[in-house]
């Protein structure tokens, strides 16, 4: 099979602000921004005799081009930045049944990432010095894995597994860095299923994040006035991540389940000030070991016993305790950009009579 893909956006967003009090002001922001991503992918497959072979290759290409300006009575401001960005993968996996207890696969895969980006920003004519404003970023990377699965009885089945990752991340341009790393990642996960509508997973696995590479580069929002400057001396974030989950299966479409994780980061990525000539910028930054326990309820229910043909209702509750080193202060502190409080209710009903089927969420 293959695939092909070619894409285009264009979004333009602007912003005015009246104040009244205490002295009349106004101002106004107005950002356009415009991608293009292309794909293109193939898959090959054979079965064997006692598994099956896999080979894989994708290619990814974008171009991202942002303008923001913003106006008030102190003056006026520009941000622009352009990116551009490839990914090449190849993987070939290899599955083998050596009976029906026993289950092998094996893999490797190879990738080649980049990405290279512009900023540029004045206020008042005058250009503001960016850190990290023109960066290329590399990363090669090769990883190998095998894995094999287990069927101890008929309702117990146990996954075990080792991947190790090994990868060269380059940067050039305006800073010069190199960095080569290698992470092992060995998995367990064991399920149970006690009857035809329970079920017992527990999963021990140490996880390795993937950088984004934008946080490599300065970006910016006017509108809020904050400036992230891009960081040349980031590290994926690893993870000992336990996992137990408990599923139970009623009413057809119904099901309950309760999750509990809870994983030792190292490497945290958070933020963190970096200084330049033109002042202190807020960056995206490894802050050491980190901390995150989470408690996650999820609810389907269907109504038809309860009066309500057809209904549906889904809920999803998250709890979750993070813990971190503040770089500035040294205090302990809750993670960024994760929620201690995070809750979805959707409500759908089928009327099939109707050829309707509605909802809210």
């Amino acid at each position: 099979s293959a695939n092909a893909l070619v894409s285009t956006e264009t979004w333009d967003w602007s912003l005015d602000d009246l104040r009244t009090h205490p002295t009349p002001d106004r101002s106004r922001v107005e950002e356009n921004e415009e991608e293009v991503e292309a794909e293109l992918g193939a898959t090959w497959e054979r079965p064997l005799s006692s598994g099956r072979l896999q080979v894989v290759g994708l290619q990814r290409w974008g171009d991202e081009t942002l303008t923001s300006s913003s106006r008030d009575a102190d003056g006026q401001e520009r941000f622009d930045s352009e990116e551009t960005t490839g990914e090449s993968i190849g993987r070939i996996s290899l599955t083998r049944i050596l009976s029906p207890r026993l289950t092998l696969e094996g893999g490797l895969e190879g990738a080649f990432n980049w990405r290279e980006g512009k900023a540029f920003s004045e206020e008042d004519g005058v250009e503001i010095e960016l850190p990290s404003s023109d960066v290329r970023v590399e990363e090669r990377r090769a990883e190998a894995a095998l894995s094999a699965t287990w069927r101890p009885a008929a309702r117990w089945s146990v996954e075990a597994g080792l991947r190790v990752e090994t990868s060269e991340l380059s940067q050039s341009g305006e800073t010069e860095a190199s960095r080569s790393l290698t992470y092992a990642k060995p998995r367990l996960n064991t399920v149970w299923t006690p009857d035809d509508n329970s079920e017992w997973r527990l999963r021990i696995e140490r996880e390795v994040g993937q950088l984004d590479f934008g946080d490599f580069i300065t970006s910016a929002s006017l509108d809020t006035g904050q400036v992230s400057a891009g960081n040349a001396d980031l590290r994926p974030a690893a993870a000992w991540v336990v996992e137990a989950v408990y599923e139970r299966r009623f009413w057809g479409e119904g099901a309950l389940t309760l999750t509990l994780i809870n994983e030792a980061i190292e490497d945290a990525i958070d933020r963190v000030p970096v200084v330049s000539p033109s002042g202190v910028f807020d960056a995206p930054g490894n802050i050491g070991d980190a901390e995150r326990r989470v408690a996650q309820v999820r609810l389907a229910l269907p109504l038809g016993r309860l009066g309500v043909e057809g209904g549906l209702l889904k809920t999803f509750v998250e709890f979750a305790h993070t813990e971190a080193n503040d770089p500035t202060t040294g205090e302990r502190r809750r993670m960024s950009d994760y929620n201690p409080f995070e809750s979805e209710v959707e409500f759908t009903q089928d009327l099939p009579a109707r050829r309707i089927k509605w909802g809210v969420s």
